[in-house]
């Protein structure tokens, strides 16, 4: 079945896009002030708030 696989295709659009539209918002003074350790956290829970 390709359903699965479209869902999952859209889910990974809707993530990019979510970050983009973040990241505008944000303007990316917060993402260095971070930390990868601390970034990688916070798209991790951002990846579990959506179900994946």
């Amino acid at each position: 079945s390709l359903r699965p696989f479209r869902f999952q295709t859209r889910l990974a659009a809707g993530l990019e896009e979510a970050e983009r539209a973040a990241g505008e918002v944000l303007c990316l003074p917060i993402y260095p002030a971070l930390g990868d350790e601390e970034l990688v956290r916070v798209s991790d829970s951002l990846i579990d708030a959506v179900g994946a």
